[in-house]
């Protein structure tokens, strides 16, 4: 443990740490300090989602009908978790948007796909934008 000396000087009494227990002390209150730290990243560590491949493609969904698919990759390289996939498209001034959400472990890559039946062939050409990020 610590260990204090006990001094008297003549007029007054005096508590002495030696230079050991000074030490101690510190290493214990650097321990101590330290705890706050490990313990937001424990309870905040997430998921960091990353889209690796992404395309999107006309073609049919059913009989005689026009969809655009966003389909695509994607990595979590953090913390098992949710994860959000939004995607959006436009074309001739209309825009229409869908998410997907989905558990991924770590460094897990899954595909993924959205299908859009608003969009209609030959209106114009198709625009498309992503996003993903942990919930």
């Amino acid at each position: 443990m610590f260990r204090v000396c006990y001094v008297y000087n003549g007029y007054k009494d005096a508590y002495v740490i030696t230079k050991s227990c000074i030490a101690k002390r510190v290493l214990f209150l650097l321990l101590f300090a330290s705890i706050p730290f490990f313990a937001f990243n424990i309870y905040n560590s997430k998921p960091n989602p990353i889209i690796v491949s992404a395309e999107c493609n006309s073609g049919s969904t059913k009989f005689l009908e026009y969809s655009n698919q966003f389909t695509g990759e994607v990595l979590n390289t953090g913390e098992a978790g949710y994860i959000v996939i939004d995607a959006s498209l436009s074309q001739n001034g209309k825009k229409w948007n869908k998410s997907t959400i989905m558990f991924l472990d770590e460094e897990e890559k899954r595909p993924f796909k959205l299908v859009f039946d608003e969009v209609e062939l030959g209106e114009g050409e198709v625009q498309y934008a992503y996003n993903t990020y942990a919930e």
